[in-house]
C-alpha cells in the first residue's frame, strides 16, 4: 500500500535550508507546493554577521541561495513569515513571538489553500524547530 502525496503541500520550516533536506523528494513531485520560512535564518552571535559582514546580508544572502535552489522545481513558490510591522521573525527567538507568527501563518495557509502542512518534528534540540 502506498501513501498518497499530497498535491498542495504547505512547507513550512523555520528557515532557509530545512525544506531541501527535509521535503526535497515531496517538493519535486508535488504539483504546486509553498515553502513558508519562519524565521529571518541569520540567528545572533553565531557568527553570520563575521561571514557577511551583518546580520541582515547573511540573512539576505540565505534567502537569495533559498531562492535560487527552489527556482528550479516547478511551481515551488516561498514566503517568509512577517510581523505586523514588515521584519521578520528573529532566529532562536521565534518562541518568544508565537502568536504573532501563528496569526501570520493562519493568513498564509487561507490565501494558499494546502492540502496538507508539512513541518519539523519535535527534536529537543532546536527553539526555532520545537516552535
Amino acid at each position: 500500500m502506498s501513501a498518497e502525496l499530497p498535491s498542495r503541500p504547505l512547507i513550512f520550516v523555520a528557515h532557509p535550508d530545512d525544506e531541501t533536506i527535509a521535503c526535497a523528494g515531496l517538493l519535486q513531485r508535488a504539483p504546486t507546493s509553498l515553502v513558508v520560512f519562519a524565521t529571518d535564518g541569520a540567528a545572533p552571535g553565531l557568527g553570520g554577521e563575521r561571514i557577511s559582514g551583518s546580520l541582515k546580508a547573511y540573512s539576505d544572502a540565505r534567502f537569495q541561495e533559498a531562492s535560487r535552489a527552489l527556482a528550479h522545481i516547478p511551481k515551488t513558490s516561498f514566503q517568509r513569515l512577517t510581523k505586523p510591522d514588515g521584519s521578520y521573525f528573529v532566529e532562536v527567538h521565534l518562541f518568544e513571538e508565537l502568536p504573532e507568527a501563528a496569526t501570520a501563518l493562519s493568513a498564509i495557509a487561507r490565501s494558499f489553500s494546502p492540502d496538507a502542512v508539512i513541518s519539523h518534528t519535535y527534536e529537543g534540540a532546536h527553539l526555532d524547530h520545537e516552535a
